[in-house]
């Protein structure tokens, strides 16, 4: 137990840091690379259960998690080589960016939105997977700092998306208005990890086949 009290302390520490550092970015990679700390975060509140369900949690949200993260920094990636200057994308260099590629606009939803946890995408389901088993294994308070922190990380998840969509595209700079096509073989790969993020958070199969993994991984052990 005391081992268990250790992890629940750095899923604390981690979802907090991640959180405060990734708020007071402008720049969205390093905004992104921050945020990573506190999934980090989340995945230990799924291990202080040490149970199988516990253990699958985790997994399945390394899994979920991996599929965000290609996606988000696939979408930064492509615009940075959109300007084919190298240059930084900050919230006001990618002001209005959704107006001139809607499909890139409309794939950072899905992967903001799930790195937020909302229905009925893999990050939800995936936040349910890590937090559950803490509050069945006596960890409440540390769900429901999970919750909190979860909650936090929308704020600036969705400003990413505001600046996307909300801003009058006469706003963006003009360096970053020279508009050069998506290549194709990079957009499939997007849309695959949306589409997968889709399937994920409506169907329960990958789930399931983690927690049968570790239910007979334990059994045997």
């Amino acid at each position: 137990e005391r081992y268990m009290d250790v992890i629940a302390f750095f899923a604390v520490l981690t979802m907090v840091v991640g959180n405060v550092l990734a708020l007071s970015q402008s720049n969205v990679k390093r905004l992104l690379a921050y945020s990573s700390i506190a999934h980090a975060g989340y995945i230990l509140v799924a291990l202080t259960a040490a149970s199988a369900d516990g253990y699958s949690g985790a997994l399945f949200y390394v899994l979920v998690y991996t599929f965000m993260n290609i996606g988000a920094f696939g979408v930064i990636a492509l615009l940075e080589w959109d300007n084919q200057e190298g240059a930084e994308q900050t919230l006001d260099s990618l002001a209005g960016v959704a107006y001139r590629k809607p499909l890139l606009g409309w794939l950072m939803v899905i992967f903001m939105f799930s790195l937020t946890g909302f229905p009925p995408l893999g990050g939800f389901l995936g936040k349910w997977a890590v937090f559950a088993p803490a509050v069945r294994a006596g960890y409440t308070w540390l769900a429901i700092v999970g919750v909190l922190a979860s909650a936090v990380s929308a704020y600036y998840y969705l400003r990413v998306l505001v600046v996307f969509f909300m801003k009058d595209e006469e706003e963006t700079s003009p360096a970053s208005r020279a508009s050069f096509p998506v290549p194709k073989a990079s957009a499939l790969v997007l849309i695959l990890c949306a589409a997968i993020l889709v399937v994920l958070g409506v169907t329960t199969f990958a789930l399931d086949l983690t927690d049968s993994f570790f239910v007979a991984a334990l059994a045997t052990g």
